[in-house]
C-alpha cells in the first residue's frame, strides 16, 4: 500500500511555538469607506482572537467621502490614517503607508476584503517559521478571487458570510501547511518591513494598480527570496471594487502594466531564461541554460530551470540534481518534490522514491488533481516493477478523483494489455464526453478487439481529430482503412 494521508490533503497540526512578532497592516484606499467598515470589522475580530494585527495604517487616496473623518472619530490606538491629497494608485499609497509603520513585520491588504478571524496569525507564523537570515520571505493566504495557486474554489452555499465557517474547513484539510510558489498576488501580503524597504517597495511606476504585484515578486526572487502560500490563510476577496468605482476598462489597464512590466524587465537574463523556457523545446533551451551565467542568488531559479530542460532530454540523473539544488532554498515546492519523487523511480531507487513521495505527501501541498496526476505517473513507472503496488497507486489516484481521464486511460491500457477488452471500455465509455484523444484511442484499440470494427473506426476518427495526422488514433484509423 502506498504511503499516503487518511485525506488527499495533508491534515498535520500548527502548535502555538513562540510569541508572534508585531504587526502592522497596510490598507489603500480610495472612496472605501463602505469597504472599509466591513474590512475594519473582520479585523478587529482578528485582534480580539489573536491579538493580531497590533496596528492598522489607512492610507487614503484623496477620498471624498468622508474616510480620514470617519478614521479619526474612531479614536482606536491601533488604527490610524495617513491623507493623501490626490489618488496616487495603490503602489504609492501602500509604500506610504510602510514608511509609517515601526513594527518589525508588515501586510499590504485591499480594502475590498474580508479577513478570516486567524489570518494574520497563521501567515505570520508561517513567514516567521520559514524565515532565513538574508532571505526576502513573502507570505500569501488563499482566497476565492485571485490569481494563481492562491486560488481555493468555495463549496455550495460558502460566500462572504461564511468566512469563519471558509476558514475551519481549511484548518482542518490543511493546517500549518506552506507551499513555495513562483508568484503571489498583492491582495494580502506579509513580510519583514526592512524586505520591503530594501526590495525598494511596489513600484509606483504602475500607477492605480496591476502588475506591481508581480514586480515585487520577481525582485525578491531574484535576490534569493522565497514566495509562499499559508494554505490554512484566507482571505475573502470581493473583487476589484476599487477599478469598478473608478470606472476604468480593467483589462486595458491590465495589458498596459503588462507591457511594463515586460519592458522593465526586459534586459534581465533570468527574465530571459524564464520567458525561453517557455516558448523553446528543451533541446533547443538546454545549451542556453547550461552556459547561463547568474548572479549567486539567482542560482535556485536557474537551477529549476535546468532541472526541466534535463527532464525534456531525458537525462533524468542531472534533473535529480537540479531539482535537489534548488530546493535547498524552496524546500516547500510542490512540483519540485514531487518531481525528485519520480526521477528517483524512474532511476531505479524505488525505496529511496517511496521514501520521498511519503515525505512530500506529508509535508507538501498536493491538490487533488496533482496528486492524482503525481500518483499516477508513480503507477506507470511500478508497472513491470511491482505490479499490486502500481495497482495500489492507481487506485489511489481515482479515489482522490474518480474522473482523472489519464489515470483512467492507464487503467484501460492494463486492461487492454491483459485482454480484458470489455472492461477496458466499460471503463472508459462513460467518459466520452471528454473529448480525450488517448481516451477515444484506448477505446477504439478495446472495441477492434471485440469485433466491433465501425464502432472502433469511428473511435479513431474521433482520436484523429483530436489530436491531428500522426496521432496513434491517426495510424490506427489509416491501418483499418479509414
Amino acid at each position: 500500500m502506498p504511503p499516503w494521508p487518511d485525506k488527499p490533503i495533508h491534515m498535520g497540526t500548527l502548535r502555538p511555538e513562540s510569541p508572534l512578532p508585531h504587526l502592522t497592516v497596510i490598507i489603500p484606499s480610495w472612496n472605501g469607506r463602505k469597504l472599509l467598515e466591513t474590512c475594519l470589522d473582520a479585523l478587529e475580530k482578528a485582534y480580539q482572537k489573536t491579538g493580531l494585527p497590533d496596528a492598522i495604517i489607512i492610507v487614503d487616496n484623496g477620498s471624498e467621502d468622508g474616510t480620514v473623518e470617519w478614521i479619526q472619530a474612531k479614536n482606536n490606538p491601533r488604527l490610524s490614517c495617513v491623507p493623501l491629497e490626490k489618488n496616487h494608485g495603490f503602489a504609492f499609497a501602500c509604500n506610504r503607508g510602510v514608511e509609517q509603520a515601526t513594527s518589525e513585520w508588515v501586510l499590504i491588504l485591499n480594502n475590498d476584503t474580508i479577513p478570516a478571524p486567524h489570518f494574520a496569525e497563521k501567515l505570520l507564523r508561517a513567514a516567521t517559521k520559514e524565515n532565513a537570515s538574508g532571505n526576502h520571505i513573502i507570505c500569501a493566504p488563499v482566497s476565492n478571487y485571485v490569481k494563481g495557486q492562491q486560488l481555493i474554489p468555495l463549496l455550495e452555499g460558502e460566500d462572504e458570510q461564511s468566512v469563519e465557517l471558509i476558514e475551519k474547513r481549511l484548518t482542518e484539510a490543511a493546517e500549518g501547511i506552506i507551499e513555495d510558489v513562483l508568484e503571489l498576488s498583492g491582495l494580502c501580503l506579509v513580510l519583514r518591513r526592512q524586505s520591503y524597504l530594501t526590495l525598494g517597495g511596489f513600484d509606483e511606476r504602475y500607477g492605480l494598480g496591476n502588475y506591481e504585484d508581480d514586480d515585487l515578486c520577481f525582485k525578491a526572487r531574484r535576490q534569493g527570496g522565497r514566495l509562499l502560500i499559508a494554505r490554512d490563510a484566507y482571505v475573502h476577496h470581493l473583487g476589484n471594487r476599487t477599478f469598478m468605482a473608478l470606472g476604468m476598462d480593467y483589462e486595458k489597464n491590465l495589458k498596459e502594466k503588462q507591457n511594463l512590466f515586460f519592458d522593465k524587465w526586459n534586459g534581465d537574463e533570468l527574465f530571459i531564461l524564464e520567458g525561453q523556457s517557455l516558448n523553446l523545446s528543451p533541446q533547443e533551451f538546454l545549451p542556453i541554460v547550461e552556459e547561463a551565467r547568474l548572479p549567486s542568488t539567482c542560482t535556485p531559479w536557474l537551477r529549476r530551470l535546468q532541472a526541466k530542460a534535463y527532464e525534456g532530454v531525458g537525462l533524468p540523473a542531472k534533473a535529480l540534481w537540479a531539482w535537489r539544488e534548488f530546493l535547498a532554498l524552496c524546500s516547500k515546492n510542490t512540483e519540485a518534490r514531487s518531481k525528485e519523487a519520480l526521477l528517483l523511480f524512474q532511476l531505479g531507487r524505488t525505496q529511496e522514491a517511496r521514501l520521498t513521495l511519503s515525505h512530500a505527501l506529508e509535508e507538501c501541498w498536493f491538490g487533488p488533481i496533482f496528486a492524482a496526476s503525481v500518483l499516477t505517473q508513480v503507477a506507470n513507472l511500478l508497472r513491470k516493477e511491482a505490479g499490486d503496488e502500481a495497482a495500489d497507486y492507481l487506485g489511489f489516484a481515482l479515489e482522490i478523483c474518480p474522473d482523472f481521464i489519464p489515470a483512467l486511460n492507464l487503467r484501460a491500457v492494463w486492461a487492454i494489455e491483459e485482454g480484458r477488452f470489455r472492461e477496458a471500455e466499460n471503463i472508459l465509455l462513460p467518459f466520452q464526453q471528454r473529448e480525450d484523444a488517448d481516451l477515444w484511442n484506448n477505446l477504439g484499440i478495446a472495441m477492434y478487439q471485440q469485433g466491433k470494427g465501425q464502432e472502433a473506426r469511428e473511435a479513431f476518427a474521433r482520436a484523429a481529430q483530436k489530436a491531428g495526422p500522426g496521432s496513434p488514433g491517426a495510424r490506427n484509423l489509416a491501418a483499418l482503412g479509414g
